[in-house]
């Protein structure tokens, strides 16, 4: 995970089913936080099936609301449950500002 702090041209990222336990979930969670907030290439990325907790996907999430580049964030599969954390989730993935109707813009 160290290696992608420095990539500055990666696009696309899948870790689909890539299963860590509770110590390492913590770990990748906050590389992947760190590598999102700071990198402004990435469009997609697909973390399914890797069974974070509720905590690592927030924190994950909060680095993707930063983002510039970012279009899309897989998350299914993974340890969210409580409909608290749910509700977390779609009020950080709500866009910040409408897109105006192009008809009115000109």
């Amino acid at each position: 995970m160290e290696e992608l702090k420095t990539n500055k041209t990666l696009q696309q990222l899948s870790l689909k089913n890539l299963t860590c336990t509770k110590q390492h979930s913590e770990e990748v969670a906050q590389s992947l936080h760190d590598f999102i907030g700071g990198n402004r290439s990435l469009q997609h990325i697909d973390i399914s099936y890797m069974y974070f907790g509720a905590d690592e996907v927030l924190h994950i999430l909060r680095a993707c609301t930063k983002s510039r580049s970012l279009l899309s964030i897989h998350l299914t599969g993974n340890q969210v449950e409580d409909s608290v954390v749910r509700a977390e989730i779609r009020r950080l993935m709500r866009p910040k500002r409408r897109i105006q109707n192009l008809d009115e813009a000109m």
